[in-house]
Order: structure tokens, then C-alpha cells, then sequence
């Protein structure tokens, strides 16, 4: 499977770019911009027409997340709670700087734990701490900081992960990802594989009854291919 950031389309709005046209390319995770892309700078609030392009994208399974590089404490949060939907605020991006920064920090932490999760779990907090408790530079580098104080251990960083506190849900999934990509199935509790191995689709209704067990393997597949 390819993989590229070049721009293979150009569209006059995103009111031009409907579920079909991402569903027939296999995208099920939309990442938006929000100035002058969803909506103008000055405009402090979504309107009807984004409302109404955001629920079509809901209802055909397609997550959408704004990815937004405003400065303003309360801008982007303002916006994405009268949508519901996920943001990252003050992102940096294309620069990798600032996530690569923190990440540094993360690890250095670590070090100076000498291992021990009770002596790091405080100054990941502290030290790696954004206004944004969703920031990329404070989740993921928190993540990887847990990664390298389990060595390997599944279930422990799982736990740990989990239980970290701030954006706790986003460090587990990044940590029991890595964690089972790079060390297979067979380090995971069985109990926890069965368990949510056929969604309820409560959250995610295209997801019903879906063998996630299944979905992995057809992943690796790809993968290897």
C-alpha cells in the first residue's frame, strides 16, 4: 500500500469533497484545517452548511478531526464543542519541532527515573504539560515515555497508559498499538482480545458485529505485501 502527502486532488471547498469520494478510496479518518478552510478566520462559529457536511460524513462512518495551527487558547475549542468532533490546536504542523522537542524531553525523563514509573509518572505530567490536553506533542511523546518505562510488557502498558490521566484514552491506544504491532498477539491477555473483538457498534455503527481479529490479520497482510 502506497503512501504519499502529495495532493492528488484540488477542490474549490471542502463542501465539494462528499463521503462517497472517500469511501471509494478506503478513508475512514478525515483531518481538516479549520481558518479559511471550514470556516473563515473571524467567524467564531460553525454554521449550518458545515453542520450539515459534518453529519453526512458521520453518517456514511467517516471521522472527522481538525488539525489547526491557531494560537488562540480558545478558538479551535470553541469551535469543535458546538460540532462535537475531535481538534488539535496549535499544532506546528508541517514542522515536526516542537513533537520532536517533547519527545526528547519524554525519553530524558525517563532516564532520570532510572525505570521506575512512580519516580517518572509526575514529571511526564508536569514537564510535558500543554494548554490543549489533546496536543500531539504532549500525547504521543507522553506515550512513548510509558513505552520506554515497560520494555516490552503488554499488559503493564496498557495499564499504566490507561490509568495515565490527561488525554488517557488517545497514550493507551498509541501504547497497546505499538506495543502489540511490534510484539504479535500472543503478548496480549487472551480475555482482552475476545472481549471487544466484535463491537456492539454503539459508538461506531459500521463497526457491528465486524471480527476486529479478522481486520488485523487482513492488515498484516497488506502490510507484508
Amino acid at each position: 500500500m502506497s503512501f504519499s502527502l502529495i495532493p492528488q486532488m484540488l477542490l474549490p471547498g471542502y463542501g465539494s469533497l462528499t463521503p462517497e469520494m472517500l469511501r471509494e478510496r478506503g478513508i475512514r479518518l478525515l483531518l481538516c484545517d479549520l481558518d479559511y478552510t471550514l470556516a473563515p478566520k473571524y467567524v467564531p462559529g460553525p454554521d449550518e452548511t458545515l453542520h450539515r457536511w459534518l453529519a453526512a460524513m458521520g453518517e456514511a462512518g467517516i471521522r472527522v478531526m481538525i488539525l489547526s495551527n491557531n494560537r488562540s487558547p480558545v478558538r479551535v475549542e470553541r469551535f469543535c464543542r458546538d460540532l462535537g468532533i475531535d481538534y488539535v490546536g496549535h499544532a506546528g504542523k508541517p514542522s515536526l519541532r516542537g513533537f520532536r522537542a517533547a519527545m526528547e524531553k519524554a525519553f530524558a525523563i525517563v532516564d532520570r527515573a532510572e525505570g521506575s514509573f512512580l519516580n517518572a509518572w509526575m514529571p511526564l505530567h508536569d514537564e510535558l504539560w500543554c494548554s490543549y490536553k489533546a496536543t500531539v506533542s504532549e500525547a504521543v511523546a507522553e506515550a512513548f515515555g510509558v513505552l520506554k518505562l515497560v520494555n516490552g510488557d503488554f499488559r503493564t502498558g496498557v495499564v499504566a497508559a490507561g490509568n495515565f490521566g490527561r488525554d488517557a484514552d488517545t497514550i493507551g491506544a498509541i501504547v497497546g498499538s505499538i506495543l502489540g504491532a511490534k510484539y504479535g498477539a500472543s503478548t496480549i491477555p487472551a480475555h482482552w482480545v475476545e472481549k471487544p473483538r466484535y463491537p456492539t457498534g454503539t459508538c461506531l455503527t459500521f463497526a457491528k458485529g465486524v471480527d476486529m481479529l479478522a481486520v488485523a490479520d487482513d492488515l498484516c497482510k497488506l502490510i507484508l505485501e
